[in-house]
């Protein structure tokens, strides 16, 4: 366990940048390994690049992140878009927040529009020049519209993973849909929620569809579901979705609560 915890520490001291400012997105990427540069790339799913050496990568990135820009931000929700928003505004430069964590962080550099840095000696976070001056020029009103949208679809799929454990990306689709009374789009809603399980953490992608993280067995759970296709989902409100749909809900049931009090009367917490 200490050896592990070690191997972690010093892997995570490494995300850590020294880069001159100013912060210009050529300068950034020239800071990260080849394999944070493939990483990049394969988020914004490039074609054709996958043997360039990091030199030759760094001009396709620097040409194809502020090209795929919009449609990084088309797919974000509002705490990174709060985060990224905060970044903008502080000059393109923070100190990393307490409530951030090394996964997130890394989450949003996979995609080439925050970069992890040394800030005065102690861990940033940073935007390149070029994303700052991109990010002025978008229509706010219409990028708002679809963080909210966003939003709502991330929470209502976290809430329904919550209850259902696993759900087929189709009828996930079709239970968003019905639950907010509107047409969606199938690859828009799947771009947002493999965004959003990269940076929560909280649901994955299988061949069974999006799983809830704390689901141990996917296959036995699915073979079990699938021997109960007679039966129906449970038909939650939307509300109750949102609610669970928050990072760490718990559900305060009778009997939860009863084993609380049974806790805090026999025993030292």
């Amino acid at each position: 366990m200490k050896h592990n915890r070690e191997l972690r520490e010093k892997r995570d001291q490494k995300l850590w940048k020294n880069v001159s400012e100013p912060y210009r997105l050529e300068s950034l990427l020239h800071s990260l390994s080849k394999i944070e540069l493939d990483d990049i790339r394969k988020s914004l799913e490039l074609k054709g690049i996958s043997n360039l050496k990091k030199a030759e990568l760094i001009q396709e990135l620097v040409v194809a992140i502020p090209s795929h820009f919009r449609r990084i931000l088309s797919t974000i929700d509002q705490e990174r878009y709060g985060l990224f928003k905060k970044i903008v505004s502080h000059s393109g430069k923070i100190q990393v927040p307490r409530n951030v964590s090394i996964e997130q962080i890394k989450a949003l550099m996979d995609w080439g529009i925050i970069f992890p840095i040394r800030l005065e000696g102690k861990p940033g976070l940073t935007v390149p020049i070029e994303l700052v001056k991109q990010f002025f020029a978008l229509d706010e009103q219409e990028l708002h519209q679809m963080i909210d949208r966003n939003t709502e679809w991330i929470r209502l799929s976290q809430g329904l993973l919550y209850y259902y454990g696993i759900v087929h990306t189709s009828a996930l689709v079709d239970m968003a849909s019905e639950l907010l009374r509107q047409e969606i789009d199938f690859k828009e809603f799947s771009d947002v929620l493999t965004s959003a399980s990269d940076y929560y953490q909280q649901m994955g992608y299988s061949l069974y569809g999006f799983v809830d993280k704390r689901v141990y067995n996917v296959e036995k759970t699915f073979e079990e579901i699938e021997k109960r296709s007679s039966i129906g989902y449970y038909p939650f409100t939307k509300q109750q979705l949102l609610k669970a749909g928050k990072p760490g809900y718990v559900e305060k049931t009778r009997e939860m609560k009863r084993l609380i009090q049974f806790l805090q009367q026999y025993y030292h917490l």
